[in-house]
């Protein structure tokens, strides 16, 4: 691997609002408060993963139709807009051990917040990264917020070089938004440019 490009990859989680309300009730009763539900069903059902992308972006979901009067005119925002709705119902159920992995280990426990994770018995650590990094956070996003994703930052100790870049655009935004190609996607082409070949 000669390079990394992370975009909205948080490795904090105490640095999500969304986790913060569920945390303490989870602390209180050992994890099971999810886990029970999860493994009731087998899986996060797709209605929840649903319902949890627009909690995180609630402002914007609940001004949305404010928004599509303003840009009746606007055929590349209304666009944006039906791409996102067509995204968020069409959203899949997260396996139920994959969902429980990701509860308990990043969630819950926050394993990588310091930089490394035991997958296995083995120990991984991110400050064994050499390469040239690229972080991105996106401005807007509730999902993984600049704080959670800057952690990374940090923890690429022994990385060649690690630039880290606030964009706009929300969780989906950032990567896909109509601001991503001249902002987003121009650093991850300087940055890929600057890479020996």
């Amino acid at each position: 691997m000669a390079s990394i490009t992370a975009v909205a990859s948080p490795i904090d989680f105490t640095a999500i609002p969304l986790v913060a309300p569920i945390r303490p009730l989870a602390d209180l009763t050992n994890g099971l408060v999810l886990t029970a539900a999860y493994r009731l069903f087998g899986n996060a059902p797709r209605q929840l993963v649903r319902l949890a992308y627009q909690l995180s972006a609630f402002d914007k979901y609940v001004t949305k139709p404010i928004a599509i009067l303003r840009h009746l005119d606007d055929p590349e925002f209304l666009a944006q807009i039906e791409a996102v709705d067509r995204f968020t119902n069409n959203m899949i159920a997260y396996p139920g051990r994959t969902f429980g992995q990701l509860y308990h280990r990043f969630f819950r426990a926050n394993d990588l917040a310091d930089g490394t994770v035991t997958v296995d018995g083995r120990i991984i650590s991110l400050s064994e990264i050499t390469v040239p990094t690229l972080v991105i956070a996106g401005e807007g996003d509730g999902i993984a917020p600049r704080r959670a994703v800057y952690r990374l930052v940090d923890v690429l100790e022994n990385a060649q070089d690690v630039r880290f870049e606030l964009c706009p655009g929300g969780h989906l935004g950032v990567l896909t938004g109509r601001a991503a190609r001249d902002t987003t996607w121009r650093h991850i082409d300087k940055f890929l440019d600057e890479q020996p070949a």
